[in-house]
């Protein structure tokens, strides 16, 4: 959200993307469609004027050697609190959940749902961005969502105790 930024307003992981779509909206704002192809590492900064190019490293998933099944709870884990999750959040489409379904790549379903759950912090995505490591970023988006799912279902139940104060109340 900096109009010029400096190398030192960049995170050193980011994310090479493919611009599909760019939306001009009524508050002189734009809707960007991008989508993720891969991780780089930024090793130099090239260039300061009249923009600023940086030289990268690409970088790859670390998967387990073999698919154990503690890999495999975790995987099935993620598409489970995802899928409550969006049927939790009105402003979620249902299809989300058919796209996760269909992702094979542990390491892309992860991405997927992290960049899908709005409630997850800016800082909270950059980490887990950074974590090469499937398994440990598999672990650590499984605690946020549970803390999400957490936080829906209290909001559901004050929502319920709510109405029924409500309708106590007007008998």
């Amino acid at each position: 959200r900096v109009a010029k930024p400096l190398a030192s307003d960049l995170h050193p992981v980011g994310t090479a993307g493919m611009i599909h779509k760019v939306v001009r909206l009524p508050s002189e704002n734009f809707m960007v469609f991008v989508e993720g192809l891969h991780r780089f590492r930024i090793t130099e900064v090239i260039q300061h004027e009249p923009f600023l190019r940086v030289r990268i490293e690409p970088l790859a998933d670390v998967l387990p050697p073999e698919v154990d099944s503690e890999f495999e709870a975790l995987t099935r884990q993620v598409r489970e609190l995802f899928e409550e999750i969006v049927s939790g959040t009105p402003s979620l489409s249902d299809e989300l959940v058919t796209v996760a379904l269909n992702l094979d790549d542990p390491g892309r379903l992860a991405d997927f749902v992290a960049s899908s759950v709005p409630a997850l912090h800016t800082a909270v995505k950059q980490e887990l961005l950074e974590m090469l490591d499937v398994r440990l970023r598999m672990r650590r988006l499984m605690e946020e969502l549970t803390k999400e799912r957490e936080v829906l279902r209290l909001g559901s139940k004050i929502q319920s105790d709510v109405q029924e104060q409500v309708g106590q109340t007007q008998s």
